[in-house]
């Protein structure tokens, strides 16, 4: 009954696999390349499912040899979900992606498999098992150093130079990293346990495959809607940018006088300089651009615009917001990518500040006003 279930599921990943390679690449005129490794991580999972599934259920290789061989698809994953990263995150130029030299590994890997096949002796199963048993350490040691490559870059941003424009998505993949010690677990376990060619497998093996299967399958959804949504946050950047151009100066802010005097400066300040379009602007660095204390200018803040700095920032960013909502030049842009443009580090803080000062969502205030 268990086996049944795994199997099902297998089997509708892999569906659903070939489903998204297929509309990723049916939908889009340009096909960039963290689409292109997202694409092939989710190819390479869907590979190595459909094995396990005709293996299982007896639709390939009668004899008992010939059901051990098999293609070694997970060798590709986690490089290929490195090369997506390094390109998703805009790091292509400053890392290697090391997808050359696997390419090379996995073929010598398959010569090997196809000489053993050829020259094959029946009763010398114990050959075929050990170089099994041998590929499948080699390749969790060096999907393991690809795994190690991708937490030194997402832990350590500041290290690479990683974009604010990404700076979520950083965030975002360091929840997967979290989810992927326990499918790195769960390999080296069943690993372990296949060295006892008499234990029952089935207990590591099953949740491996459905843990593994759940994991990249969603990371392939979730990956391929923040791509999107980046390319349409650069795409708005550069309209903004263009029209704020012969707006801007560069105006040197003098900030002295009473309380109120500070405030309407800081106010200024705010809607000419637009730092808030920063989703790490903080207090303290509003204070080191006005030139005074972090108290004192919380102080001002708090006493004479009456709320605290949170609010203050985020008033500025609904009015921005607001601005570009209304504006039919930018209908063709997603809620989303204008609110992360205008400072929001996700959506859900855009739609709860944006409904606080507005008492209605980003979406409902756009059809109002188109």
């Amino acid at each position: 009954m268990i086996a049944e279930i795994v199997n099902f599921i297998l089997l509708a990943g892999i569906i659903q696999g070939g489903l998204f390679i297929f509309v990723t690449f049916t939908m889009r005129k340009k096909i960039e390349k963290p689409v292109v490794y997202l694409n092939l991580v989710v190819l390479f999972l869907s590979l190595n499912n459909l094995q396990a599934y005709l293996i299982e259920k007896g639709l390939i290789f009668d004899n008992n040899f010939l059901r051990n061989f098999h293609v070694p698809w997970y060798f590709f994953i986690l490089p290929s979900f490195y090369a997506f990263t390094i390109n998703f995150l805009g790091l292509a130029d400053k890392v290697k992606s090391y997808f050359r030299i696997t390419t090379i590994i996995f073929c010598i890997e398959l010569i090997i498999w196809t000489g053993l096949i050829l020259y094959f002796t029946p009763g010398r199963e114990d050959i075929v098992n050990t170089f099994d048993h041998s590929v499948e350490l080699i390749n969790a040691c060096y999907s393991i150093y690809f795994f190690y490559l991708i937490i030194k870059i997402i832990f350590n941003p500041g290290k690479f130079a990683i974009s604010e424009l990404y700076y979520q998505d950083v965030l975002w993949l360091r929840k997967f990293v979290y989810m992927g010690f326990l499918v790195i677990f769960l390999w080296l376990s069943f690993i372990a346990v296949n060295l006892n060619l008499d234990a029952d497998n089935n207990f590591i093996k099953y949740p491996l495959q459905i843990s593994s299967s759940v994991l990249l399958y969603y990371l392939g959804y979730r990956g391929f809607i923040k791509f999107s949504i980046n390319q349409n946050r650069l795409q708005l950047r550069s309209l903004i940018q263009a029209q704020e151009s012969s707006r801007l100066n560069n105006s040197v802010y003098q900030f002295g006088g009473k309380q109120e005097e500070k405030l309407q400066e800081i106010d200024r300040f705010m809607k000419e300089k637009k730092p808030f379009l920063n989703p790490l602007y903080s207090l303290d660095n509003l204070a080191g651009d006005i030139g005074i204390s972090s108290n004192y200018t919380s102080q001002i803040i708090n006493q004479m615009a009456g709320k605290h700095f949170a609010d203050y920032i985020n008033e500025f960013r609904v009015a921005e917001a607001k601005k570009y909502l209304k504006n039919e030049e930018f209908q063709d842009y997603t809620v989303v990518a204008i609110g992360l443009e205008c400072g929001f580090n996700s959506k859900s803080s855009f739609y709860s500040a944006f409904k606080k000062y507005t008492g209605e969502t980003p979406s409902s205030f756009r059809n109002k006003n188109l």
